[in-house]
């Protein structure tokens, strides 16, 4: 195959010069004259001034001799009697014949050599294609080997840098105890070693392990399988407890089962909880105060936290409070949310209100936390793309609270596990510092009950027959806000009839639920208090 190549790199090179000199010879052909000629003019009156350029001719000297023998009835034999003859023009290319042959020739031999060729290379043809074949397969065995060692060599820097960090943990946790304290963790790594000795002892031998004892957990694989938490080690969860945060990381680190524990401690502070989650169900976030699932729902919750947050900035900014007197009173009126956002990354793709993410992300980012309405975002990465790829917003990621959680790579099922290992960056600082995540052996569902300002009060027969028959006499969106005010009991705001995201009210701001509520009031279904900008209303 080698050396059919060869020949038909030859014979494309001799084709192209035998069509190159074809074509010379092709011009050489189509240039000059091929025959004498003879140039004459008509001199009258013998004037030595009449043959002008313009008034001499020329005719072949072949031609002009045939004209002797021409009959003198022929008026072209009067020509050579009565013209002056100037002078004989030499032929320039007296074988122009010659070269179009030759050209013709040379045409004719790079045709039949580029059929060769042809036929060549169709019978080489399945020979080559299994040489091809052949030569992929070796280089995708190649660039697979290729990609083994790069991971191969990632994975055991990482494992080296990862063990460094851990000695590094350990020596700073040791440095920390007490004596007493060193000495019955040197226990329970001596006892753990043992157990894995003798299990290991037993595998071999194929005697049978004996069990653990139960009641404390005396080592650490067992302490982990119990789920205890260490509160006294986990301080640095505080800083989300209370502020925006991006908690991120490849998967399989732990992100859901840490933002659920997160959710849990914000509720036991007093937050409500809303969660927006577009890969679960309200099955698994019992007991927040929300949880919105479908992307249409979300997006009308990221419209009325855009609203609310914008309301709340107005109502401070005209009021004679401190920023402290105002948080205390978010907390007193049970106005403290917040929110988890898990899969964030997605929101961009398939939420449709490009300017409303824009200006989620950046009032939760800059003005979030003053309002009590701090964010969870739970992404994979810490990037721009991680905030929907907003332009602006990378200077607010690389400033902001964030927790990268780390993986290791199970040596069995070769697939990413959670280390219960990360690193913390805080708000304002670049630096990373190494932190061990909390342990949770199952993930979490059950969360903290809703507000009591949100359970349903229930109703005798034969009120819910009078309310029933009133709010027929009502339009939408008049009665749906009626029947829920109805169903509080007690005095709601706008963003409280706004955040339960009824289908009614669905694209209507905050300032069209007041206009509502006073309509309401006009036609004599509840009583509207206003003071400080700030609207309430309870139904009759």
């Amino acid at each position: 195959m080698a050396f059919s190549k060869h020949q038909e790199r030859a014979n494309t090179i001799l084709v192209g010069v035998i069509s190159g000199l074809g074509v010379l010879t092709l011009a050489t052909s189509f240039h000059g004259s091929q025959t004498d000629l003879i140039e004459y003019c008509f001199k009258p009156n013998n004037s030595p001034h009449f043959c002008t350029p313009d008034k001499r001719y020329i005719m072949p000297v072949k031609e002009w001799q045939t004209l002797k023998s021409e009959p003198a009835s022929n008026r072209r034999s009067q020509i050579q009697k009565k013209a002056t003859r100037l002078r004989i023009i030499e032929a320039t290319n007296p074988h122009k014949w010659a070269w179009g042959l030759i050209s013709a020739g040379l045409f004719s031999s790079a045709y039949l050599l580029s059929k060769a060729r042809e036929r060549k290379l169709i019978e080489f043809l399945p020979q080559y294609r299994n040489e091809v074949k052949q030569s992929w397969l070796l280089n995708k065995i190649q660039s697979i080997n290729t990609a083994r060692k790069v991971e191969y060599a990632a994975n055991l820097d990482y494992q080296l840098w990862q063990f460094s960090a851990d000695r590094a943990a350990r020596a700073k946790q040791l440095s920390m105890l007490s004596p007493e304290e060193i000495a019955i963790f040197q226990e329970q790594a001596r006892l753990q070693a043992q157990a894995e000795a003798q299990a290991q002892l037993n595998q071999t031998t194929g005697k049978p392990a004996a069990a653990l004892p139960h009641g404390t957990p005396g080592t650490m694989d067992e302490q982990t399988r119990q789920g205890k938490f260490e509160e006294s080690n986990q301080t640095w969860v505080d800083n989300f407890i209370k502020q925006t945060a991006l908690v991120w990381g490849n998967q399989g680190s732990g992100k859901s089962w840490f933002a659920r524990y997160l959710a849990k401690r914000k509720a036991e502070q007093g937050y409500k909880v809303i969660i927006l989650d577009p890969d679960s169900n309200p099955s698994e976030w019992r007991g927040v105060a929300e949880s919105h699932h479908d992307f249409e729902d979300i997006a009308s919750f990221l419209r009325w936290y855009v609203d609310e947050l914008t309301h709340r900035y107005s109502q401070f900014n005209g009021s004679t409070m401190t920023e402290e007197e105002w948080r205390e009173q978010l907390w007193r009126d049970g106005d403290a949310i917040a929110v988890i956002c898990e899969e964030v990354t997605t929101y961009v793709d398939l939420i449709d209100d490009k300017d409303l993410l824009t200006k989620f992300f950046r009032l939760a980012l800059t003005k979030s936390r003053k309002q009590e309405m701090p964010c969870t975002f739970v992404s994979h990465n810490n990037t721009q793309s991680a905030l929907g790829n907003i332009k602006g917003l990378a200077n607010l990621i690389g400033r902001m609270l964030q927790l990268q959680l780390e993986t290791q790579i199970n040596p069995e099922t070769l697939q990413p596990t959670a280390s219960v290992q990360g690193l913390v960056k805080l708000d304002g600082n670049d630096e990373w510092l190494p932190v061990t995540l909390p342990r949770i052996d199952s993930k979490i569902t059950q969360f903290h009950a809703p507000n009591p300002t949100q359970i349903e009060i229930p109703h005798d027969e034969p009120q819910e027959t009078v309310e029933l028959k009133l709010s027929d006499e009502l339009g939408e969106p008049l009665k749906t806000i009626w029947l829920f005010a109805k169903e509080q009991g007690d005095w709601i705001k706008p963003r409280d009839i706004q955040r339960r995201t009824f289908a009614a009210l669905k694209g209507k701001t905050s300032e069209d639920i007041r206009r509502y509520l006073g309509l309401l009031n006009d036609m004599g279904y509840g009583e509207l208090e206003e003071s400080d900008g700030s609207v309430v209303f309870r139904a009759f």
